[in-house]
């Protein structure tokens, strides 16, 4: 089997929890959703976008392998301000040059009140995708998502997910930016992610909570 194959059809324990947090979510997804680094093809984990009650969803994604509905940078959203309800951003900010930029843009285009679902590694190993550049600790995702309310960080997993994880990377080595799988070798990374959950304040000029 190929390496990266393997590694795109492989869900890990982390996996397993993000698709849990986002279905407990699912009611926060409504109106138009906008999935920032989404995949309608070659997707990974169970989790299913909500549908009916006037929900629609769009895919935006740089990779026109995985069918987007709108190609476009996540540091230049191609969409007018104010005009979504909800911003769903999964395992992307950690590939993006500027997180930052992507933040604010995502901030831009929430309507007053709008939510966003937001989830980036921790202690995660390199992941290129096509590149990797950074880890985010509470502090950054706060600084980052600053024009937010209500902000609630989650740290996902605790010591008993990095050692499952840790369990489940054991036949795996990094190679080349990719996962390959290896028999003999145990990964000596550690595991965990955050998940930020906020909402916009509807006057677009408040403070975290």
């Amino acid at each position: 089997m190929k390496p990266h194959s393997f590694a795109r059809n492989f869900i890990t324990y982390r996996r397993y929890l993000l698709d849990q947090l986002l279905s407990e979510n699912s009611a926060l997804m409504r109106g138009l959703v906008v999935d920032i680094g989404g995949k309608k093809r070659n997707r990974r984990g169970s989790f299913m976008p909500p549908e009916g009650n006037g929900t629609r969803w769009i895919y935006l994604n740089i990779d026109i392998e995985v069918a987007p509905d709108v190609i476009g940078n996540a540091e230049i959203l191609p969409l007018k301000s104010n005009s979504v309800d909800c911003v769903v951003c999964c395992e992307v900010l950690e590939h993006i040059k500027h997180p930052e930029r992507c933040c604010a843009e995502m901030f831009r285009i929430l309507k007053p009140g709008g939510v966003l679902i937001l989830s980036v590694p921790f202690l995660y190993p390199l992941h290129g995708d096509p590149n990797d550049y950074t880890r985010f600790t509470p502090d950054a995702l706060r600084d980052m998502c600053k024009g937010f309310e209500n902000l609630t960080i989650i740290p996902m997993g605790g010591w008993l997910g990095t050692v499952g994880m840790l369990s489940e990377i054991s036949k795996f080595r990094q190679k080349d930016g990719a996962f390959s799988f290896y028999q003999d070798h145990a990964q000596k990374r550690y595991y965990d992610a955050w998940v930020s959950l906020g909402g916009k304040q509807s006057d677009m000029h408040g403070t975290i909570c």
